[in-house]
């Protein structure tokens, strides 16, 4: 009765298993600013600030990208997937894999005695971790950004992408329709989840 014993194990194995792909679309657009209130506020709207609308003649002939002629004009410059251009892409894979074993074993050993040492105590540890990983670097490339002169930019419209591949996300609602932000950003055309549809689609541009 005067030695106690106590013990742990701890066994893990693990895995980890990841398929990023991003598609970055974007879009021009100007800027409001208010700061008159308790929050400054900042609204996006579209960057002709009413010209194209006012001056339909100019871009008739479709002189600039991006412009359909749609009857509402540039209210619409947000939700028109023609305002849209695939801006850049990246990708990133892992698939790793890793264990480990930890132990302990302590020992008291309770002295019969009631002076100032009523017990010894000593215990050993052991852990031993191994791990496996293949992880390929975040690999970002362009695809047809405005800053491309080698390439013109890949308009939405201009790519043999499908138009269901891209969804329009209202941002009206976010974080409950109280934060600045939802009512400072128009609807967006964003891609949807389509990596197989969308691969040999890139390879065109």
């Amino acid at each position: 009765d005067a030695l106690e014993l106590e013990a742990d194990v701890q066994y893990i194995k693990a895995k980890t298993r990841d398929d990023d792909v991003v598609l970055h679309t974007a879009a021009f657009a100007g800027q409001t600013y208010d700061v008159t209130g308790s929050t400054p506020t900042m609204t996006l709207i579209e960057p002709y600030f009413g010209y194209r609308d006012a001056n339909p003649d100019v871009y008739a002939e479709g002189n600039y990208p991006g412009f359909t002629g749609d009857p509402a004009g540039d209210s619409n410059y947000f939700q028109d997937p023609t305002s849209y251009f695939l801006r850049s892409a990246m990708d990133h894979w892992e698939r790793s894999e890793g264990d480990s074993f930890a132990t302990r074993l302590d020992a008291t050993y309770h002295l019969d005695s009631d002076g100032i040492f009523t017990s010894v105590q000593s215990g050993v540890r052991y852990a031993k971790r191994e791990q496996t990983v293949r992880s390929t670097s975040y690999n970002w490339g362009a695809l047809g950004p405005e800053f491309s002169s080698a390439a013109p930019a890949g308009w939405l419209d201009t790519i043999p992408v499908d138009a269901s591949n891209f969804e329009l996300v209202d941002w009206s609602d976010f974080h409950g329709g109280a934060s600045p932000i939802s009512r400072a950003i128009k609807p967006f055309m964003l891609p949807k989840p389509m990596c197989g549809r969308l691969s040999l689609a890139l390879a065109h541009i």
